[in-house]
C-alpha cells in the first residue's frame, strides 16, 4: 500500500484547543495509510509532545513578537516570507503529498509551496479573527486550497469566501482522548486537596486563556452575586497568559477581585498541560463547569467537562450551541451577562440531581458525536479524496 505522507504546519508558541486537536489527529492517523511530519517552533511545548510520542518533527524558527503593534506588523511580514522559504526548502525533501495547515499565519506560505510543488494543501479553520488580513486569508484559501476545514459550523459561516469554494468546505469537529472514558471518575479530588478545599464546598470551575474574548470578569462577577446569597463555593480559573495583553487582563481580573473583596473565593490555577496523548485533565473535580465566552469557534473545555461528567453552564455563542444540548447537558445564557450567569450557576448548585444528571448526559452526548474514531474517519476521507 502507497502511504500519502502528510506535512502539519502549527506556528503557535502555546498550547491551545487547537494544539490539542494537531496532536489527536496527528497520533491517531492510520500509519498503514499516512505518514505524518509536523513543522513547528522550535520552542513550541507541541514540538516536545510530538517528539515524545515518536511522531516525526521539525524544527520551525520565527522572530518573536514585541510589545509595538506596528514593530509586529513588521514582524509579521518577515515572518511570513521567512516561514515560506524553510517550508520551501523542507518540502523539497520531505516530499510530501498533502500540506496541513493548522494555523491562520501558515496558511499563505502552505499554499505558496504547495502550488509550487503542485501538491495538495488543507487549511485548518481553529478560530475566526475579524482583522481585515484574516478575512484576505480566508479568500484566497477558497480560491486555492483544496481543502478548508473547519471546527464548528458557526466558524464556518464566518468565513470570507468566494462562491466558488463551496465544495471544498468540510466541518469537522475536535475530538477528547478515548482513554477520558475510561478514567476513574470517583477519584475527583486532585484540586481540592491541592487548595485544600473543603468537602462541602461546590467548586466552580474554569478552564481558558486569560484572554478578554473568554469573558472571565462576568464570571467573577456572577460568583460575587452567588457569595452575596450566602453559599458556599469556590471559584477555580485554570489557565496561563503568553502575551502583554493577556497579563494586563489578568490583572483587571485581581482588580476587580480585590474590589469585591473576593481574595478567599477565587483561585487561579496555572493549569499543567493537558496530556492528550494520555488523556489525563487537571480539573476532574469540577462540579460545575462554566465557560462565560464572549466569543468561542467550538468549546473544547465544554467537551471535556461533559466527558468528565461535569455539568456546564456557557455562554449561547459561537460553536458552543453545537457542542452541548440546551437544558440537557449545558445551561446557555447571553454572553456579558453576570445576573444570567449566576442564575444558571444557582440552579446547579441548588438542584443536585438536575446536576448529576446532566454530566451524565454530556457524556453520552461527548461520546457519541465527539470520539476520536469519529473525527479520524472525517479527516482521513478527506486526506484519501485528494
Amino acid at each position: 500500500m502507497i502511504q500519502k505522507k502528510i506535512l502539519f504546519i502549527d506556528t503557535g508558541s502555546i498550547i491551545g484547543g487547537g494544539q490539542n486537536n494537531l496532536i489527536l489527529i496527528v497520533n491517531n492517523l492510520n500509519l498503514q495509510k499516512f505518514t505524518p511530519v509536523v513543522f513547528s517552533r522550535s520552542n513550541s511545548s507541541l514540538l516536545s509532545i510530538l517528539t515524545e510520542a515518536k511522531i516525526k518533527t521539525k524544527e520551525l524558527s520565527l522572530i518573536s513578537k514585541t510589545s509595538s503593534s506596528i514593530g509586529n506588523f513588521i514582524i509579521m511580514i518577515m515572518n511570513m516570507f521567512y516561514l515560506t522559504y524553510q517550508l520551501l526548502k523542507l518540502v523539497y525533501y520531505e516530499k510530501p503529498e498533502i500540506i496541513d495547515s493548522h494555523c491562520n499565519d501558515s496558511h499563505l506560505p502552505a499554499i505558496i509551496v504547495a502550488k509550487f510543488f503542485n501538491i495538495s494543501v488543507v487549511v485548518h479553520q481553529n478560530i475566526y479573527i475579524k482583522q481585515i488580513r484574516h478575512r484576505i486569508i480566508d479568500y484566497l484559501c477558497g480560491i486555492f486550497s483544496d481543502r478548508i476545514i473547519s471546527i464548528s459550523k458557526a466558524t464556518q459561516k464566518k468565513l470570507t469566501l468566494p462562491s466558488s469554494a463551496i465544495n471544498k468546505l468540510n466541518v469537522v469537529y475536535p475530538s477528547i482522548h478515548p482513554n477520558i472514558f475510561n478514567s476513574d471518575l470517583s477519584n475527583r479530588f486532585s484540586l481540592r486537596n491541592t487548595y485544600k478545599i473543603k468537602d462541602d464546598q461546590i467548586v466552580i470551575g474554569t478552564l481558558a486563556r486569560i484572554s478578554p474574548e473568554k469573558g472571565l470578569e462576568y464570571l467573577i462577577k456572577a460568583i460575587q452575586k452567588i457569595k452575596d446569597a450566602h453559599f458556599n463555593i469556590k471559584l477555580i480559573i485554570a489557565g496561563d497568559v503568553s502575551s502583554e495583553a493577556e497579563k494586563q487582563y489578568e490583572q483587571k481580573l485581581f482588580d476587580i477581585i480585590n474590589e469585591q473583596k473576593m481574595e478567599n473565593d477565587v483561585i487561579f490555577h496555572r493549569k499543567t498541560l493537558n496530556n492528550v496523548i494520555e488523556g489525563s485533565y487537571d480539573f476532574n473535580d469540577f462540579d460545575i463547569s462554566v465557560a462565560p465566552s464572549i466569543d468561542e469557534a467550538f468549546g473544547m473545555f465544554i467537551l471535556e467537562s461533559m466527558a468528565l461528567k461535569i455539568a456546564v453552564v456557557a455562554s449561547n455563542v459561537g460553536g458552543i450551541p453545537e457542542v452541548v444540548v440546551p437544558d440537557e447537558t449545558a445551561i446557555l445564557v447571553n454572553p456579558r451577562d453576570s445576573n444570567a450567569l449566576a442564575k444558571a450557576i444557582l440552579i446547579l448548585i441548588i438542584d443536585k440531581k438536575k446536576r448529576i444528571k446532566m454530566g451524565e448526559n454530556g457524556r453520552k452526548r461527548a461520546a457519541k458525536y465527539f470520539s476520536i474514531n469519529r473525527t479520524m474517519l472525517k479527516i482521513e476521507r478527506i486526506f484519501n479524496e485528494i
